[in-house]
């Protein structure tokens, strides 16, 4: 299957672009988990929930007058879920009832603008979890941008507040970036996502634009694929190789079974699934055992994080390099650390928030485009925003797009869902493996970092795909 060359974004610097910005913070609320593991230019910040699984949210207003309500942000779907102010979620009897007082809930009968449209829909996210919401329309309001939305409310106990920024459901739904073109604000309903510091605390979605000071290097163009229904359901990007290596050494690839892959970028699951074979390789690499009920991984020494080891990211002729630490998190013993690259199992592959926030991502999905760069904490430049209009043929200054060949064999996902967690990782080897693995057990037993580079610097071949510029 080949896959038509990318074309590239459009952009117009405008001499006063519309930014907006929120005040953001990084706090502990168990309360917004439930979804993580599933599931003009305007901009407004966002920040990555320090929950026990985190992920990006930001402050909206709905109604008239105003009230406010925190909503994570989702790339992978369109709807804007609310909870009702009367659901059971937020009654005073339900055990999740507190889940509604940081967030916030919505009240339809507070609102003189609030329309009701009679619809119920349903939509799965990552986890399996169906969210169930009753179709009404109602004025939302993001810094200094106002428009009308469509939105749907949730009366049950699973409701939870969801910002989609996705392509449509069967072409039904209204997102963000479109409810923004068509109140006529922004001219193209792309947009872009980056953290604004290594730590992730804080982070920026802007809207109908593109911030060339955010990154280095590169802004590189790929197509989004569409599925074997003809349809594009998700945001992806194809991985060709995933390794771990010194800040010094040279990018290796390695034939591993699983590469290439489409992996969905997903703001709305915190973790990165990986294909099980590349995950096994980092693992032994990095001497990471598996727990909490086959959930994650571990590494009883967090000092990793902290040398020049970075996991290098393939995407045909370029490579992103995301510092080891960025998928550490410690653990509440504060000694151990979890490992936040796991096993995608008979599931897509997903690249969660861990790895966007050190990726300066665009999503163009009004043409089906993915744009890639690495995101630059050091950079002290004053933002170059520019405007993103479909109407022109001028490229980004800068960007460089990709045409990919990819062999048939590679699947196109339709959804990202969460696998189911497993007891044991890596699987058990096969009699014959352990009779190798044996006799060298001496040499490979505890695999260090120094390890590692030796094993990069072999300069094993390439994955099964071929590019062109």
């Amino acid at each position: 299957m080949a896959l038509p060359g990318a074309q590239a974004l459009s952009l117009q610097k405008r001499d006063e672009p519309a930014v907006f910005s929120f005040p953001v913070q990084r706090r502990r609320d168990t309360n917004l988990g439930r979804l993580q593991e599933r599931a003009a230019t305007a901009s407004s910040p966002l920040g990555i929930q320090n929950s026990e699984y985190p992920a990006f949210f930001c402050n909206i207003s709905l109604g008239t007058p105003p009230q406010q309500v925190e909503a994570q942000l989702d790339t992978g779907s369109s709807y804007l879920f609310v909870i009702a102010s009367n659901s059971s979620a937020c009654t005073e009897t339900s055990s999740d009832s507190e889940k509604c007082l940081t967030p916030g809930s919505f009240n339809i009968s507070a609102s003189s603008t609030y329309t009701a449209t009679g619809s119920q829909i349903n939509e799965t996210y990552t986890t399996g979890t169906m969210l169930t919401g009753v179709l009404g329309t109602d004025t939302l309001t993001l810094g200094s941008a106002t428009m009308n939305m469509e939105l749907a409310v949730q009366y049950d106990l699973e409701a939870i507040n969801i910002l989609g920024l996705g392509y449509s459901s069967n072409n039904s739904s209204t997102s963000l970036p479109q409810a923004l073109v068509k109140s006529g604000q922004i001219n193209s309903a792309a947009y872009s996502l980056w953290a604004d510091d290594p730590s992730g605390d804080s982070g920026t979605l802007l809207l109908g634009g593109v911030n060339s000071a955010k990154y280095t290097g590169e802004l590189y163009t790929t197509s989004i694929p569409a599925a074997a229904d003809g349809v594009h359901h998700l945001p992806m990007v194809l991985v060709s190789n995933v390794v771990v290596q010194s800040n010094s050494s040279t990018s290796a690839k390695s034939d591993i079974s699983g590469l290439p892959a489409y992996m969905i970028l997903d703001s709305n699951v915190f973790w990165t699934y990986l294909p099980d074979d590349v995950v096994e390789n980092i693992y032994r690499d990095l001497n990471v055992s598996f727990s909490r009920n086959g959930q994650i991984g571990e590494i009883t020494d967090c000092s990793v994080g902290y040398q020049n080891y970075n996991v290098t990211f393939s995407f045909s002729n370029f490579d992103i390099n995301i510092p080891l630490s960025f998928f550490l998190t410690e653990n509440d013993d504060g000694n151990s650390c979890a490992f936040t690259i796991v096993p995608s199992g008979d599931e897509a592959a997903i690249l969660g928030a861990n790895f966007l926030r050190s990726v300066y991502t665009v999503y163009d999905l009004p043409n089906n485009e993915i744009s890639l760069a690495q995101r630059d904490f050091t950079k002290s430049s004053p933002d170059n925003i520019l405007e993103i209009n479909n109407s022109s043929t001028i490229a980004i200054p800068g960007a460089v797009s990709i045409s990919v060949s990819v062999a048939t064999t590679v699947t196109v996902p339709t959804a990202a869902t969460i696998p189911s967690p497993i007891t044991t990782f890596p699987p058990a080897l096969s009699t014959e493996a352990s009779r190798v693995t044996s006799t060298t057990a001496a040499k490979n037993a505890a695999p260090t970092l120094s390890s590692v580079a030796n094993k990069l610097t072999a300069g094993l071949m390439g994955a099964f795909i071929c590019f062109a510029l």
